[in-house]
């Protein structure tokens, strides 16, 4: 089990203010086929796709932000089954 934490930084252009639905963090862990489309490395379809973790989290509930705000988060004993690995068509993230 392990912790998985970070911060969000919200820069807000010209610190005008900004009305949200809420902000909200994912951690979402996969095993997918993937191809490359423009360089970058795409899940190939949800036939080919699997989910192993899929955790949220709430850093403010709806209303505005009137600056710039950094939202620390964490994830608390998250039972990571896979290690992380990159394949000649496999991906784990």
């Amino acid at each position: 089990m392990d912790d998985i934490g970070g911060e969000v930084n919200v820069k807000l252009i010209n610190e005008e203010p900004f009305a949200h639905l809420g902000i909200h963090i994912e951690l979402i862990g996969i095993i997918c086929k993937y191809i490359l489309y423009n360089l970058t490395k795409v899940c190939k379809s949800e036939d080919y796709k699997s989910e192993f973790i899929n955790m949220n989290k709430e850093l403010s509930a709806p209303g505005e932000l009137s600056k710039s705000t950094i939202f620390y988060f964490s994830f608390k004993k998250v039972s990571l089954p896979y290690e992380s690995y990159e394949g000649e068509n496999i991906l784990v993230r």
